[in-house]
């Protein structure tokens, strides 16, 4: 059946090398996470409560896993008895101990947890400090399995220590987003290294989200997508590859400004919209502006203000709005900045940090019809669109420029094209640089009331 067919497409370099040595001409679509499995992931991180506890976490699928663990368990074991206070996460029904007497040793230091259905995954790997994906090495069906386990840990900050099967070589820098370990030794060092430091565990799971945001996400693929079609009617996989290898990329970590968050709380679960408000020395027409976001039709909005320099009560009279309506958003924040960080800097903290997968960035002088939002957010989810328009010159923000005409951007395509730069106009130069990659670019009709 499959020799009948015009092209393959297989999830890993694996399946495909396999596929092409076996059947014929195959392309790689890889596994990633879908728009489901972003919410769910913000939603964990908001909902997560870290009790100071150290977790190696293990989500194995299935008691089939039995010899993956061996590879790890023995390093587990040892750095458990030197780390009384270090727990080790387990699920029932995936994991029989019993095959595994060092482990059994240590039935103290062992956390339990019940199965979960996939949507509250996400939860569960938000409890671990670590998250560990051994493999049996030199097994086939090892190395065809795709590293969703790196993926889906990484989406909640989680850093993944794994085998290098050729999935998890290629989705991890080692000693950067993550960690692979081959030997006994190699295992111990990590998890001994990743539990007596903090910010080591931290970089690797900031820059392991900022790789899988753009190369496992479903912006992507939907750029990818089309073109596997395109090379089964032209019988050519050259074209399809090039893109392919042209949208795997990876970036060092992107800079974020410092700043300083004058109100943040968080209410409700995320949607798929941040409104983003930039302003300097708009005390007399941000709550009008504030006023008509809170007025939105589409409920599920997070809102953060950017009071970036100003000199007047603009910081006063947001906090008094916040007071009254905070309630109506999933998250309301704050920030002020003194003015030294550069714009694009600013706007990469804020990105970095987004709950939603798309940020509409308004000036503060800006006044949105009802159905903005709701009308913006069914363009980006018809169309793919990593970009939306109001205007076809995107403004820049500048001291006093208020009247920022609006703007959606895809949180997966900032990452794609390595953030924001620190040019005069870092909105302008991130949205040619998205169009340059071939990502959809939509204009958006009537506005602002």
């Amino acid at each position: 059946m499959l020799a009948a067919t015009d092209l393959r497409v297989g999830t890993t370099a694996s399946l495909v090398r396999a596929l092409t040595e076996t059947v014929g001409s195959a392309v790689q679509l890889p596994n990633g996470y879908d728009d489901d499995g972003w919410r769910n992931s913000q939603e964990a991180l908001a909902n997560v409560r870290n009790d100071g506890v150290i977790r190696i976490g293990y989500a194995g699928g299935s008691l089939t896993h039995q010899k993956d663990l061996v590879v790890a368990a023995p390093a587990v074991a040892r750095v458990l008895r030197e780390n009384p206070d270090v727990r080790l996460v387990l699920f029932r029904g995936f994991v029989d101990h019993l095959e595994f007497p060092e482990l059994a040793e240590r039935l103290e230091q062992i956390e339990w947890r019940d199965r979960v259905p996939l949507d509250l995954l996400p939860m569960e790997y938000a409890r671990f400090s670590i998250n560990i994906a051994p493999l049996e090495l030199d097994n086939p069906f090892c190395d065809a399995k795709s590293a969703l386990k790196f993926h889906e840990a990484a989406l909640v900050n989680v850093p993944t220590i794994a085998s290098p099967t050729t999935p998890f070589v290629e989705s991890i820098e080692d000693g950067v987003n993550g960690i692979l370990a081959t030997t006994e030794d190699d295992w111990y060092e990590a998890l001994t290294a990743l539990i007596g430091d903090a910010t080591k565990r931290s970089a690797l799971a900031e820059q392991a989200r900022q790789d899988v945001m753009w190369r496992f996400g479903p912006l992507r693929r939907s750029l990818l997508a089309p073109q596997v079609i395109a090379a089964a009617e032209s019988r050519s996989r050259q074209a399809y590859e090039e893109l392919f290898a042209a949208t795997d990329t990876t970036y060092p970590r992107f800079k974020l400004a410092e700043y300083q968050v004058a109100h943040e709380g968080v209410w409700h679960s995320p949607g798929r919209t941040t409104v983003l408000v930039w302003a300097t020395d708009a005390a007399e027409k941000i709550r009008g502006t504030l006023d008509s976001i809170a007025d939105q039709s589409e409920l599920e909005i997070d809102l953060v203000l950017v009071d970036s320099n100003s000199t007047d009560a603009t910081a006063h009279v947001a906090k008094q709005w916040i007071a009254a309506n905070e309630r109506r958003f999933g998250s309301v924040t704050l920030m002020r900045t003194a003015g030294v960080e550069p714009q694009g800097y600013v706007l990469n903290a804020i990105f970095d940090r987004s709950r939603t997968p798309y940020v509409v960035v308004v000036g503060a002088g800006s006044s949105l019809s009802r159905e903005f939002i709701f009308e913006m957010r069914t363009t980006t989810d018809l169309t793919c669109a990593a970009i939306v328009r109001t205007s076809a010159d995107v403004g820049g923000i500048s001291e006093g420029d208020d009247d920022l005409e609006p703007l959606a951007i895809s949180v997966e395509a900032w990452a794609g094209v390595g953030g924001f730069n620190d040019v005069v106009n870092p909105l302008s130069d991130l949205c040619q640089r998205v169009e340059d990659l071939g990502l959809v670019s939509r204009n958006f009709a009537t506005p602002t009331e």
